[in-house]
């Protein structure tokens, strides 16, 4: 039984909209698409309402929409620009879809750091082989600006799905080329991003990735020691924290008992 057609009700923060599964399938590797694939339509139940629930906020879920519908994603003029791309990493939907109205071409990385045109890290990537679009979003994921390492994550992800797709259809074969793009070095770069982020729990996502199918030892090593050192910092911070608060408070305590008994 062919189940493309189906009408899926979705609730998004009491906001209610109403798609086709064809229409959601058409980006696989997002949220969506993941939920109401094929092989998922017969399993997945709905609530007692008929629909399936979001917490999310349904004035942003319309552009989202709008994207499995038309295959545009336009920044809304409306929404900042950390408010979009926080959506899209819930949707798990890449920000290399991501267009800029032509009035505002620059609004998506407008400016270097230290408040300057950043000129390079605005060229059209389409232009560029993949092997040239990973070493400028290699670059990218170096620089100390937030928006930078984001645009050459992003840049990573769609270059990610570019060689699962040539892999799929045994169209490229990346062993054959001396200099060629691998899902090693990209997996890499991406965790790396996302580490500098102080995203590290997307980071540890990708490193599973590269343990998983990577033969480099080295890489896996190195992006492996970075989160996990950062990780026990953290922990230990935490550890300290809670040690400090529990120490002022039997200090306040002796303190309070103290003036009780005067």
């Amino acid at each position: 039984m062919d189940l493309s057609n189906q009408r899926i009700k979705l609730n998004i923060g009491g906001s209610k909209f109403e798609v086709s599964a064809s229409t959601l399938q058409r980006y696989p590797n997002s949220l969506l698409g993941k939920m109401f694939s094929p092989s998922q339509l017969h399993t997945i139940k709905p609530d007692a309402n008929g629909e399936f629930f979001f917490d999310r906020n349904g004035r942003l879920f319309e552009f989202i929409l709008e994207f499995y519908r038309s295959g545009t994603l336009e920044m809304p003029s409306d929404l900042s620009k950390k408010q979009v791309l926080k959506e899209l990493e819930y949707w798990q939907i890449s920000p290399s879809y991501l267009e800029v109205p032509k009035s505002t071409s620059r609004g998506y990385v407008p400016v270097s750091e230290n408040g300057e045109a950043a000129d390079e890290e605005l060229d059209d990537f389409s232009e560029l082989s993949p092997q040239e679009q990973f070493q400028k979003a290699n670059r990218l994921v170096h620089r100390q600006d937030v928006d930078l390492i984001y645009r050459g994550i992003s840049v990573l992800l769609a270059l990610l799905d570019y060689l699962d797709n040539a892999e799929e259809e045994s169209t490229h074969v990346a062993s054959q080329q001396p200099d060629a793009l691998t899902h090693t070095n990209v997996l890499f770069c991406i965790a790396l991003g996302y580490y500098r982020l102080g995203k590290l729990s997307k980071a540890k996502e990708y490193i599973r990735r590269l343990e998983t199918g990577s033969d480099d030892q080295r890489l896996l090593s190195i992006i492996k020691t970075l989160v996990e050192d950062t990780s026990a910092s953290y922990t230990r911070c935490g550890l300290l924290l809670l040690s400090l608060t529990g120490l002022a408070c039997v200090v306040l305590g002796k303190s309070w008992w103290n003036r009780r008994c005067v």
